[in-house]
């Protein structure tokens, strides 16, 4: 039974009267014993209990541990939604080691990039990739591919099956003593790379309490019912569904809906039907095309009440999905990797409009919270981006984070640890805030040129690193302008060696190969570099060029 909010959170706080911190290992083995018999994970045409799920990941540990795993060894894991992920993440909790999530649709050299910065020693992968990869990346010794591929096969490439297979190699007891010993809720989980103003991605450092931590208090303040039920269509490799969704349901006894599938509207809402889907965590974009191409009606979502979504999104999309789907408890919130997915939620209790007004309020920790922060995770302050200083209330400004759940820097990394941080321990997060009366915060863009897409930070200076090195480039530099849907997207001014078609369509091929899916510029524009706006000191102004797009693409339409 569903109950009232006021009825989820007096049951979460009877359940979790005190914050007991945990590994994420322990935490999933006491979810584990408390809700057995409760689906953890429907995929497709399979679906595993919390003990069924117990069992693949002491299963998957013994496999690890056969592979050379040990208490801080690195892992990257590239992987779309899928059990394997689920079961890895627990896996290398139990052993103390470091889980790297890798984005599925990274290009080669953002791969080796982050193979290399963060000593990764063993690779899972859905793909089979290019030999070569391990002589540029020296730690790497290890790929273990999801996707059986007969045709191909290689002396440090094992396929899952094999990989599974080495559980037999290894005592139970063996891996239960070593697990035993590396059970630190403040150890390293995982290292999560997120672009910046820089022109390569940082590694976050992220710990077991933290992220913790963030899961239960966005689970108190969206006011999970035990239960529910809950469709994941956004990555688990990002803080967002894996905060939100992977390790808040823990706290509930809740089941993850996912799929290995490309979103698609109609079989988004086919998941949401089939199996009585409560809750779905989605981008704007993705609404908004499941409310546009699906034509959603009432009458065949009657067990779904709630949905998350962030990012951009018109105006008219959340009323459209109250009526559309016939639910009330819609929220949307706002955060950054470095503070272990949202900061800040909007509540089920919250006017109806708030959601196109703010981005939300610091969440409701519970047990959770500390009392430096008044009972929350965190505490923030919003400075002048020049000098730092602390700007009066409403007033829009770069907002400075500390906290619990807020990372201690970036791994091997000092100079942009040192950058982003002050030295009393506040993040200076790069994004431009402004906060009402009530603590109620609006998100009104970056500090730096970075942009998002569909949640998705992009650095220009690294897409204009990759497109420069095109042998048809002499000079590049990408922008981000705001989109309706998307947040925003990528126009890249190219000067190129010929100004001629086959030029173009060189260039272009060169972008698709060489960048990710979501760094590929939505607009290219050909010119003479010199006709580009510049400052007063001769260098390039974004500004100015973002100002030209904008004119460039409205005479477009």
């Amino acid at each position: 039974m569903l109950g009232t909010e006021y009825d989820r959170l007096s049951s979460l706080d009877h359940m979790y009267p005190v914050w007991e911190p945990h590994t994420l290992w322990t935490r999933f083995q006491q979810s584990a014993e408390r809700f057995p018999l409760q689906e953890y994970i429907i995929f497709e045409d399979c679906s595993f209990t919390y003990a069924q799920v117990k069992e693949q990941v002491n299963s998957v540990a013994r496999s690890l541990y056969a592979l050379g795993v040990r208490p801080g060894t690195h892992i990257a894991v590239l992987l779309v939604n899928s059990p394997e992920f689920v079961f890895l993440t627990f896996a290398l909790a139990k052993l103390g080691a470091v889980k790297v999530p890798v984005n599925a649709g990274v290009a080669k050299e953002e791969l080796c990039h982050v193979l290399r910065q963060s000593d990764s020693s063993i690779l899972f992968s859905k793909f089979i990739l290019d030999e070569d990869l391990f002589s540029q990346c020296p730690e790497l010794r290890q790929v273990v591919v999801t996707e059986q591929n007969k045709l191909y096969t290689s002396p440090n490439l094992i396929y899952w099956a094999e990989f599974c297979a080495l559980a037999d190699q290894v005592r139970p007891d063996t891996v239960e003593q070593v697990a035993s010993i590396c059970q630190d809720p403040g150890a390293i989980s995982d290292i999560m790379f997120t672009s910046g103003s820089t022109a390569r991605s940082k590694g976050v450092m992220l710990g077991h309490d933290m992220l913790l931590r963030s899961a239960y208090a966005s689970c108190r303040t969206r006011r999970f019912e035990l239960g529910r039920r809950m469709l994941i269509l956004t990555p688990l490799f990002h803080a967002y569904a894996y905060v939100e969704g992977l390790l808040a349901l823990l706290y509930v006894g809740g089941t993850l809906v996912m799929s290995r599938h490309r979103f698609e509207p109609h079989h988004a809402l086919r998941l949401l039907r089939d199996f009585e889907v409560n809750d779905m965590i989605v981008l704007g974009s993705i609404m908004t095309k499941m409310l546009k191409e699906g034509q959603p009606k009432p009458e065949d979502y009657p067990h779904l009440h709630a949905a998350y979504w962030a990012v951009s999104a018109p105006d008219w999309s959340w009323d459209a999905c109250r009526e559309r789907f016939g639910i009330q408890d819609i929220t949307t919130g706002s955060g950054m990797t470095e503070t272990c997915s949202t900061c800040v939620l909007t509540r089920p209790t919250d006017p109806p409009d708030y959601v196109k007004k703010y981005d939300g309020a610091l969440k409701d920790a519970g047990c959770a919270g500390l009392s430096e922060y008044n009972g929350h995770l965190m505490e923030f302050k919003i400075c002048d981006p020049a000098t730092g200083e602390l700007l009066p209330q409403g007033a829009e400004g770069e907002i400075y984070y500390r906290g619990i759940t807020v990372t201690a820097g970036y791994y091997k990394d000092t100079q942009a640890t040192r950058r982003h941080f002050t030295p009393d321990g506040w993040l200076k997060s790069g994004d431009l805030w402004r906060m009402d009366q009530n603590g109620y915060l609006t998100f009104c863009g970056r500090c730096d040129d970075m942009y998002k897409i569909n949640g998705e930070n992009v650095s220009p200076l690294f897409v204009d690193f990759i497109i420069g090195q095109c042998p048809q480039v002499t000079a590049v530099e990408t922008v981000g302008v705001v989109h309706p849907e998307l947040g925003a997207v990528g126009v890249a001014f190219i000067e190129a060696i010929q100004d001629d078609h086959e030029t173009k369509t060189s260039i272009e091929a060169y972008c698709l190969k060489h960048l990710a899916r979501y760094q590929l510029p939505k607009y290219y524009f050909y010119s003479d570099s010199r006709s580009w706006p510049r400052t007063g000191t001769g260098k390039i102004s974004k500004k100015g060029l973002r100002t030209l797009a904008m004119q460039l693409l409205s005479q477009e339409s």
